[in-house]
Order: C-alpha cells, then sequence, then structure tokens
C-alpha cells in the first residue's frame, strides 16, 4: 500500500515505527505516542507467555493504534482488538491497520469501553489472554492543563478522565480477561 491508498490528510503525518517496516498515521495537533506507548507495548511484549496457538489481546483506549501495531510487529503470535471511543481516533487506528498489513491480525473497535458488558457484538467476556491500556492520567479539573489540551478536544480526552476513569478501564480489563489472562 502507498501513501496515496491509505488517504492520509493534510492534518496527519505519518512516522516510520523503526520496527518491522511499520508506519503509523496519526494527528498533527491531537494526541501523538510517545515513549510511555513504546514502553507500554514492550511490557505487552514480554509479559505475554509463549503458547501453541494464537494469543487474543485487547488494547483499551487504543487511540491512534501505536501501542498495539508496536506489539504486532513485535509479536506475530497475537491478534489485537483496539477499543477507541473517539471516532476520529479510531478511523486512524483503522488506517494505519490497512497500512500495516494487518487486516488478520488487528481491528479497531469504535466504542465506549464502560459499555462492554452491554454491548451486542463478537467481544465476549472472558476471552483476552492479555489486556493492556495506558489510561488518562489526570481527574478533570485537576492536572496541569495546557493550551494545547485546551484547543483539542481529542488530546483533552486522551490526558483526562472525560471518557472513563482508570477503575473503569480495570473493570474493563476484568471483564476481557481470561482466568488466567494478564
Amino acid at each position: 500500500m502507498n501513501l496515496m491508498d491509505t488517504g492520509i490528510a493534510e492534518s496527519e503525518t505519518i512516522e516510520d515505527l523503526g520496527r518491522g517496516g511499520f508506519s503509523l498515521i496519526q494527528k498533527k495537533t491531537g494526541f501523538r505516542y510517545g515513549e510511555d506507548t513504546v514502553f507500554l507495548s514492550f511490557f505487552a511484549a514480554q509479559t505475554m507467555g509463549r503458547k501453541r496457538r494464537r494469543q487474543k489481546a485487547a488494547e483499551l483506549g487504543a487511540n491512534c493504534g501505536a501501542a498495539s501495531i508496536l506489539l504486532a510487529a513485535r509479536r506475530d503470535d497475537v491478534s489485537i482488538d483496539g477499543i477507541e471511543i473517539q471516532t476520529e481516533a479510531s478511523r486512524i487506528f483503522a488506517k494505519n491497520i490497512l497500512l500495516n498489513h494487518l487486516e488478520g491480525r488487528l481491528s479497531a473497535i469504535s466504542m465506549d469501553l464502560r459499555d462492554l458488558e452491554k454491548q451486542k457484538s463478537d467481544i465476549g467476556k472472558a476471552s483476552y489472554d492479555l489486556v493492556f491500556f495506558n489510561p488518562p492520567y489526570h481527574v478533570p479539573g485537576r492536572g496541569p492543563l495546557t493550551n494545547r489540551e485546551k484547543e483539542s478536544t481529542e488530546l483533552l480526552e486522551a490526558r483526562f478522565e472525560v471518557n472513563g476513569t482508570f477503575g473503569d478501564f480495570a473493570r474493563a480489563a476484568e471483564w476481557l480477561l481470561l482466568p488466567q489472562g494478564k
């Protein structure tokens, strides 16, 4: 796939992830992945044991899918469902899946993780070997608020508990994990 096929907008950039030839489309002004995303994917890859079957992982709050794609670059024995509430971020995640030819292994799911138990989809309770996430760090009204966050709803939602608290992320992970999951 070339850049023209992905439909990269003027408001987006494409970055070389430096692993396996994978690249990442992300918004110029929205949330952009950083070293915590790289560390998260490395930790997730190391945490997963080796099994005879393909393992299933879920990333909560996946945004554009950087951690999921980095995990897929490290481990070819895992399929990953990335759950993201922001429609635009989920759309970019889907483009990243196509860009990196990961259609058979990754999927971008646009939904609120707080609705997992009520949803009517293929996501089942206790069906994942691994759940990983990098939740929002700050409670609304507390913590530093930058001018960029004031101007970008997407960035504000990625860093502040607007669409779910740490407890919501932990409850969703508990619901998704197999009894011996990590």
